[in-house]
């Protein structure tokens, strides 16, 4: 079983969801990367992807430099917003040292939300798309 699973939740593929099952590495995370890229190439309009990760409770190791190495790419020309859900404190921390460290430009092009829940998370998702109309 794969530690992170990638699926459309809306038949119009709109969204994106990211499940982290388990532990998790930075290959699976650029196995799966790849395979979004993919996903969000087969579309002409704004996707919104949603990470849920209540089930991860670790960052693999290296996490400042996988992490920089992650925020220094540019987004998919069709990503308009990351909703990451359920951050525990250990994630939190390492985020607001990438904030401090990193350039903002590196930070605000990926256009990140933080939630709680899963359900506010699509709930933020469709906010944001019926805002921009991405199609019927």
């Amino acid at each position: 079983m794969p530690s992170i699973r990638v699926d459309w939740t809306d038949t119009d593929h709109n969204i994106l969801l990211f499940t982290f099952v388990t532990d998790w590495t930075w290959q699976d995370f650029i196995s799966v990367g790849n395979q979004s890229m993919e996903m969000m190439s087969s579309v002409d309009y704004p996707v919104i992807q949603i990470f849920d990760m209540r089930s991860a409770h670790n960052l693999p190791r290296n996490a400042f430099s996988g992490g920089r190495q992650l925020l220094g790419r540019e987004p998919h020309r069709n990503l308009h917003k990351a909703i990451i859900v359920g951050m525990n404190g250990y994630f939190n921390a390492i985020y607001r040292a990438f904030e401090k460290m990193l350039p903002a430009s590196w930070i605000d092009k990926w256009n990140m939300s933080f939630v709680d829940s899963l359900e506010e998370a699509v709930e933020l998702a469709q906010k944001e798309l019926s805002q921009i109309n991405p199609r019927p």
